[in-house]
């Protein structure tokens, strides 16, 4: 029943700030709610169309309780991040990194979920 009310109120709280995602940062807050919550539907309108497939993987993984505790700590340092918008692109940096990339696509911010997947050496890490 714990589940149910937490997932309800996730819920609830997206369809508050539905129509509200006018900057990037918005638009990563209601995605990961939407993650967290296990609502693909809600997430699919949030990316871009070629990142909707790893939406799968993504709530697949935020279903285990342990997993959905690192994916909400990264959420928060996402949107803890600098948002830098260029004209129709945009990206979320934290410490200097590009972490999240986001797309203007008809108007509306959509994430780039690819932007998600690092190597090592993405991150100027040596393996």
């Amino acid at each position: 029943m714990k589940k149910f009310l937490m997932m309800l109120c996730g819920v609830f709280s997206l369809f508050i700030f539905a129509g509200c995602a006018d900057s990037p940062d918005e638009v990563v807050a209601q995605w990961g709610e939407a993650v967290l919550a296990g609502d693909k539907a809600a997430a699919d309108e949030l990316v871009t169309d070629e990142s909707k497939k790893l939406n799968v993987l993504i709530i697949l993984l935020a279903s285990d309780e342990d997993k959905k505790v690192v994916m909400r700590k990264e959420l928060d340092e996402y949107l803890s991040g600098e948002i830098v918008v260029d004209g129709d692109n945009a990206e979320i940096k934290v410490e200097g990194k590009t972490e999240v990339r986001l797309k203007k696509v008809d108007g509306k911010w959509l994430i780039d979920l690819k932007s998600l997947v690092h190597t090592k050496d993405d991150r100027g890490e040596k393996e």
